[in-house]
């Protein structure tokens, strides 16, 4: 099962580096610069294709040896796949899919 999802995992590494080359590109908007939210999208892109590869080959080393580096390499793949999907929605709802929008953590708190 999880063979399939690291497998998986590094077939998501061919479009990264057309993510990763366009990823610039959303702190174009005015403004942009100053969104959290945005931000944290930001890394976790480019975090993306390390926490791939890296939990991929902690996955292989140590599938029959030692569980808890197993589940551990699974975490480590998925994380920012999990952290993209929940930004992307994070910035649909607050921003309405914008990046010019300004969130910063204690906007939605104090209301």
């Amino acid at each position: 099962m999880s063979s399939i999802i690291s497998v998986l995992a590094l077939i998501s590494l061919l479009p990264a580096a057309g993510v990763l080359m366009m990823s610039p590109m959303m702190f174009d908007a005015p403004g942009s610069e100053r969104n959290v939210l945005l931000w944290l999208f930001f890394f976790s892109i480019l975090a993306h294709p390390i926490a791939v590869i890296s939990g991929a080959v902690i996955i292989f080393k140590n599938k029959v040896r030692n569980m808890r580096r197993y589940i551990v390499g699974v975490g480590v793949t998925l994380a920012p796949l999990t952290l993209i999907v929940i930004l992307y929605f994070l910035l649909s709802i607050f921003c309405d899919g914008n990046f010019d929008c300004q969130v910063s953590p204690t906007t939605y708190i104090s209301q």
